[in-house]
């Protein structure tokens, strides 16, 4: 509601929570419709998935304490974590590093070869914006 008492919309790439009177910028990789009351993630991302290939070193948390029963289970777990840029997981059950799942800040140390290592990196782009046609 603006001032002189009339209705407002906020501008693109902004919103107004609850009934605010006020637009708030979206955050960095963020965007949003004009009059939106949120924002939505500009950005989309997958993996490019790497079969007996592990990432040494970088690690964004030991994967010992993060076991995963399952690969897809650690891929979604590196997609819901911003700083992470990679993922290697041991696919073998067994063991103290039976199917843990290290999350990775960097892929600076690649190792092809790696029997038991499947690994994803992730790529991610621009959402494409949606385009309709009024005919």
């Amino acid at each position: 509601l603006a001032a002189d008492g009339t209705c407002q919309q906020c501008p693109a790439n902004t919103y107004s929570k609850d009934g605010a009177e006020s637009c708030i910028n979206c955050p960095d990789k963020h965007k949003s419709k004009a009059g939106s009351s949120e924002c939505e993630s500009a950005v989309t991302c997958s993996f490019r998935k790497e079969v007996n290939v592990g990432y040494w070193h970088h690690d964004i948390l030991d994967g010992r304490q993060n076991k995963k029963a399952q690969e897809e289970q650690c891929s979604a777990h590196c997609l819901a974590t911003e700083e992470c840029v990679a993922y290697t997981y041991v696919v073998s059950p067994g063991g103290e590093f039976g199917h843990s799942c290290w999350l990775k800040r960097s892929t600076a140390d690649r190792r092809p070869g790696t029997t038991g290592l499947n690994s994803g990196v992730k790529e991610c782009k621009e959402k494409e914006e949606e385009k309709t046609c009024k005919w």
